[in-house]
C-alpha cells in the first residue's frame, strides 16, 4: 500500500512518469523498425547478394517487437497498480479506471496492438520475401530462411499473447461492456 500524503503523491507521480516513459520507448521501437527497414530494404533491392541479411532481419524485428511488448506489460502493470493502490482507496474512479471503462477503450487499445504488430509483421514479411527472391540454395540460405520464418511466426504468437493480455487486463479492471 502506498503511504499517505506526499510520499504517496510522489509514488503516484513516479509511476505515471514510468508509464509515459515506457510508452515513449514503445514508440521508439516502432520508429526504429521502420527506419531500419527502409535502410535494409533499399540496400536489399540494390545489392544482388543480400538474401542472407534479408532472412536475418525478421529475427532483429522479433526482438524489437519483444521489447515493445515487454514495455507494454510494464505499462499495464503500472496502470493496474495505480488503479488498485490509489484509486480504489480514494473512493472515486481516477484516470486508470475511467479510461478502461470508457466504451472506446477496448477498440483503441486493440488498435494500438494491431497497428504496431502490423508494422513489425509487414517489415518481417517484406524483408523475408525479398530474401526468398534472392535465394541461391546454399545451406546457409536454407538455415537463415527457416530462422527468419520462425521469427515471423514467433512475432505473430507474441502479438496474439500481448493482445490477449491487454484484453484480460481490461476485463479484470472494468470492461467497456459493463458501461452500456
Amino acid at each position: 500500500m502506498p503511504s499517505p500524503g506526499r510520499a504517496g503523491e510522489a509514488e503516484y507521480e513516479a509511476l505515471r512518469n514510468e508509464i509515459v516513459g515506457r510508452n515513449e520507448f514503445r514508440h521508439r521501437m516502432v520508429e526504429l523498425t521502420l527506419v531500419s527497414a527502409g535502410v535494409i530494404l533499399s540496400a536489399g533491392l540494390s545489392i544482388d547478394d543480400l538474401a542472407q541479411v534479408m532472412f536475418v532481419y525478421p529475427v532483429v524485428v522479433f526482438f524489437l517487437a519483444a521489447s515493445w511488448a515487454h514495455h507494454g506489460v510494464g505499462v499495464l502493470l503500472a496502470g493496474d497498480y495505480l488503479r488498485t493502490a490509489f484509486e480504489d482507496r480514494s473512493g472515486g474512479p481516477g484516470w486508470e479506471s475511467s479510461w478502461r471503462r470508457h466504451r472506446l477503450a477496448r477498440p483503441f487499445s486493440l488498435l494500438a496492438v494491431v497497428s504496431s504488430s502490423g508494422v513489425f509483421l509487414t517489415v518481417q514479411i517484406l524483408t523475408w520475401g525479398i530474401g526468398v527472391t534472392r535465394f541461391r540454395y546454399r545451406p546457409s540460405d536454407w538455415v537463415l530462411a527457416a530462422l527468419g520464418a520462425a521469427a515471423i511466426v514467433a512475432t505473430v504468437l507474441l502479438m496474439r499473447f500481448y493482445a490477449g493480455l491487454q484484453v484480460s487486463m481490461g476485463e479484470r479492471n472494468g470492461p467497456a461492456a459493463d458501461q452500456g
